[in-house]
């Protein structure tokens, strides 16, 4: 496994991702990941909460959400 990842995302498209997602973050030497996903507002942003919790839970998961023509919410808490 390479030492970072960037995962993109947009729409229903996140769902392939999530497993991906889960397994490098559970990885002991897992890679540091950058997660992109794009939806059409937030309330489509599929998986949010489980996106969310991983991010908090793993330093080395960063999440970006983006919303076409809006601003970018960093997950980052």
């Amino acid at each position: 496994m390479s030492r970072s990842v960037v995962l993109l995302g947009g729409g229903i498209g996140i769902t392939p991702l999530m497993s991906m997602l889960r397994v490098a973050a559970e990885a002991p030497d897992g890679p540091n990941v950058t997660l992109l996903y794009s939806a059409k507002t937030h309330n489509d942003l599929a998986f949010r909460r489980d996106i969310d919790e991983i991010a908090q839970q793993t330093e080395r998961v960063e999440v970006h959400y983006t919303i076409p023509g809006g601003d970018p919410t960093p997950s980052r808490i």
